[in-house]
């Protein structure tokens, strides 16, 4: 959950971009490239408001030589 509300007032889970980039983004690459056939998941800041990051881009890369072998 990236926030909570207490007192009609968001609480956000993390309120620094590095710590939601450390703790959800980077984890769920991991998790992703560990487990399909998407690989080399970068992320980029594209736009900023008052030094914080509002817009994400997302690059990756299929690959197609990826076969599955069966449980």
């Amino acid at each position: 959950m990236l926030y909570t509300i207490k007192n009609k007032e968001k609480v956000y889970s993390y309120p620094l971009f590095k710590e939601f980039n450390r703790s959800v983004i980077k984890q769920s690459i991991d998790t992703i490239e560990d487990t399909t056939e998407i690989k080399n998941i970068s992320v980029e800041i594209i736009e900023r408001k008052q030094r914080k990051a509002t817009k994400l881009r997302f690059s990756y890369r299929v690959d197609d030589q990826m076969k599955f072998e069966g449980f």
